[in-house]
């Protein structure tokens, strides 16, 4: 037969090439350097299913749930074991990019409260009774498999506990959740929060990432602070989460690891920043424009597209990190120097009449 050549099939992806034809092979298409850096993605479980053999037993936040009706519907926010004792679910999410992505997300663990101010299902409040033992839920993200068991004791109630994983070189996330308890009761199970995929850099060679960069070095300089209070965020410690329970503050307990801050040119990953215990970087850079990242378990990804290092020059650039929010919960982060511009923020939203 005749030879396939590579440029008579292009890609349905332009950042793509084909390669590896000839003969009657069409080869496949393979990703090359992209100039901008993918910012991270929201993943909606619920939303990406591919294998759900107990519909009725599988939460979505939803009104999808026979006997489940909800005034406030967060439709493929989590995933909840519903009203039985076990159920798997299978998804696939299409990433943007391929390359390496830092997976992160919680696993809540319900509050027995027997006069919940806030009753009976806003998290971490319920009123259904004490959570079960038994209740486990195991999670595998592109072949990792982590486990999370309920806790029965009342330091473990109403926590969230973080799945927090880079896979690698890859452009889906293949999931599969399983959940098995004793009890049929709902609002006792565990639930698996929205994910977030941050973009930690491709395989490829840095040649065409290091043309854009310039002559001469300048400096990074910051640190990691809380969105709740704006303190500085330590590898140890504990710090505020936003959130109250009959009135009394509801702490993070730090995982005692540096966080990952990363700075990129496009697609490549260029510089790992070490923070120090206390959460501050000081570090020269080759001069250039480049996208900053700042993860750490319990808290959502933070990304700025432009991070501008100039020669000679001290770029100061704190990073603000947001700790996990409760399902159906938004927050919104204001930031400024020490003479800010005329900043405003509106939300719009509907009305719940038919207007905005």
């Amino acid at each position: 037969g005749a030879c396939i050549a590579c440029d008579s099939l292009p890609c349905p992806n332009e950042d793509s090439a084909r390669v590896e034809c000839g003969g009657t092979s069409e080869g496949r298409c393979e990703q090359g350097w992209l100039a901008v850096t993918p910012p991270p993605e929201t993943i909606l479980w619920g939303l990406h299913l591919t294998e759900n053999s107990t519909p009725d037993c599988v939460d979505n936040g939803g009104n999808d749930i026979p006997g489940v009706s909800r005034n406030f519907k967060i439709t493929g926010s989590v995933l909840r074991l519903a009203a039985c004792k076990e159920a798997t679910a299978v998804g696939r999410y299409k990433l943007k990019a391929q390359g390496n992505w830092l997976v992160s997300f919680y696993v809540g663990v319900p509050r027995y409260d027997q006069n919940p101010i806030i009753a009976p299902a806003a998290f971490p409040l319920e009123d259904a009774g004490k959570p079960d033992p038994t209740d486990t839920l195991e999670i595998t993200i592109n072949g990792f498999t982590q486990t999370f068991v309920n806790a029965i004791d009342e330091e473990g109630q109403g926590n969230k506990l973080v799945f927090y994983h880079q896979v690698q070189d890859t452009s889906y996330i293949d999931y599969t959740f399983v959940w098995t308890s004793s009890n049929e009761v709902d609002h006792k199970h565990l639930f698996a929060s929205t994910g977030t995929a941050a973009y930690m850099g491709d395989a490829l060679p840095l040649a065409q990432a290091i043309t854009y960069q310039l002559e001469g070095e300048g400096t990074l300089q910051g640190e990691l602070s809380n969105s709740i209070d704006g303190r500085s965020i330590k590898s140890n410690g504990n710090v505020k989460s936003g959130y109250r329970v009959h009135n009394k503050i509801v702490r993070l307990n730090m995982p005692g690891q540096p966080a990952d801050v990363k700075l990129l040119m496009g697609s490549s990953l260029m510089v790992h920043v070490a923070p120090d215990a206390k959460g501050k970087y000081d570090m020269p850079l080759a001069a250039g424009k480049y996208s900053c990242s700042a993860s750490m378990p319990g808290f959502f990804t933070t990304f700025d597209p432009d991070c501008q290092v100039v020669a000679g020059k001290t770029l100061v650039h704190n990073m603000v990190l947001c700790p996990y929010l409760n399902p159906g919960h938004g927050r919104f982060i204001l930031t400024w120097g020490e003479q800010p511009d005329d900043m405003d923020l509106y939300l719009d939203a509907p009305d719940g009449k038919d207007g905005r």
